[in-house]
């Protein structure tokens, strides 16, 4: 049995609520997996995780089980957010990222997570079409650091996701407070400035692979990180994004 087939076994295993089950291979060919169901509302996330991979250990190798990345659980409303676009307040995982500014700019932020041998890498990349600002970069975690945090398997892409946001969030809002900034230097009063919300509502929202339309000072920022990036399953995603957005652009040159 493949190795998709049997966590799939495992995951069916649990008698979820109509759970809906989303098992790929990415491109460092691991596993990566979703399995929605309204059986995890309300439902702890350290307890749903635990159970899940209890279910994988019981019906796979200890071979099979380190081509998983992760496996992450999500109510049905979370799904939907996921793959349509939502207001982000707990994240758990997801890729793809924006946030519109008062001044009508917009920030765009892509994640990844993925896994080498024993080790792990995550990518980080924000843009910003009217400023010109991009941001990109790529963290390593050898095992031996992943062993030092002590995490379990179960454990590890949370994890990582977590702490990659936060650097990619903590950026954004950087940004932003600069903007603030330059108008209280100028003496706006902070009720007056419409950028205060920055430090105590500020929010991304997820975007779906679908709404991944771009300008072209977006692509051609995207241009510029991702010709130097690893192949991933994000940069590939981004890639064709870019094509997909050019060739709208073409489209409504013409008309």
């Amino acid at each position: 049995m493949e190795t998709i087939e049997k966590v799939d076994t495992a995951l069916r295993s649990l008698n979820l609520n109509n759970p809906w089950i989303e098992l790929t291979f990415n491109e460092q060919n691991h596993l990566i997996g979703y399995v929605c169901s309204d059986s995890f509302t309300d439902q702890d996330d350290e307890l749903a995780q635990k159970q899940i991979w209890a279910a994988i250990r019981k019906h796979l190798e200890k071979k099979e089980l380190s081509q998983i990345i992760g496996i992450f659980h999500e109510t049905p409303k979370e799904r939907y957010k996921r793959l349509y676009g939502g207001v982000v307040k707990d994240i758990k995982y997801a890729n793809y990222f924006f946030h519109d500014t008062p001044d009508m700019t917009r920030y765009w932020f892509f994640i990844d997570v993925w896994k080498i041998a024993d080790d792990y890498r995550t990518l980080v990349i924000i843009i910003n079409e009217r400023t010109g600002f991009k941001y990109s970069m790529i963290y390593n975690y050898p095992a031996n650091v992943i062993s030092f945090m002590e995490l379990k398997q179960e454990e590890i892409v949370y994890e990582l996701f977590k702490s990659t946001y936060n650097i990619g969030e903590a950026e954004v809002k950087m940004q932003i407070m600069f903007k603030h900034d330059e108008l209280s230097n100028k003496g706006v009063p902070w009720n007056e400035n419409y950028f205060n919300y920055v430090y105590d509502s500020f929010s991304f929202r997820n975007a779906s692979k679908q709404t991944l339309i771009f300008s072209e000072k977006e692509c051609s920022l995207l241009d510029k990180i991702i010709k130097k990036a690893e192949k991933t399953t994000v940069i590939c995603i981004l890639k064709q994004s870019i094509d997909n957005s050019r060739e709208i652009l073409k489209t409504n040159e013409k008309i």
